[in-house]
């Protein structure tokens, strides 16, 4: 007889406002969003620029709502060919909003100009930014470790 309990993670689930954003055929975002364990994945791609960052915005607000401790919240941004200010700051006000929830945002990027935004915002201990989503999905890690892990 299994004794073992789990914990279940319900699925998520999108506004009809949202879900009807995403869908237009002009939008230049493309959004797909999933669970892993505790962890809630946002793969992002197309372009984020001032016709869309409200929709980005309320992606960000619904996925962080989604979230359960110890989460975390995994946005990949490899995706996009284009990410605004705005879009950054979105991001920054969204890792704020899981801390005070005790859930880490993390960010998937490999791409050298993400890394010089958050550089020159002082965003990058704010959003950690991993190479790979499996390394920002798995709980224990955290950047030093990821960094030391990739470096062995």
């Amino acid at each position: 007889m299994n004794t073992s309990v789990s914990t279940f993670y319900p699925g998520l689930r999108l506004s009809k406002c949202l879900a009807a954003a995403l869908i237009d055929p002009h939008s230049m975002l493309r959004i797909t969003a999933e669970r892993v364990g505790s962890a809630v994945v946002v793969h992002a791609g197309g372009e984020i620029d001032a016709r869309n960052t409200t929709t980005w915005r309320c992606v960000l607000d619904e996925v962080t709502a989604a979230a359960v401790a110890p989460g975390p919240v995994v946005i990949d941004l490899d995706g996009l060919d284009f990410l605004s200010c705005s879009a950054f700051a979105a991001l920054s006000e969204a890792a704020d909003r899981c801390r005070s929830q005790g859930i880490p945002l993390r960010l998937v990027s490999t791409r050298s100009a993400v890394d010089r935004v958050l550089a020159a915002t002082g965003w990058q201990d704010q959003l950690p930014v991993f190479g790979d989503v499996w390394a920002a999905v798995d709980t224990d890690n955290t950047p030093a470790a990821a960094s030391l892990d990739s470096a062995l």
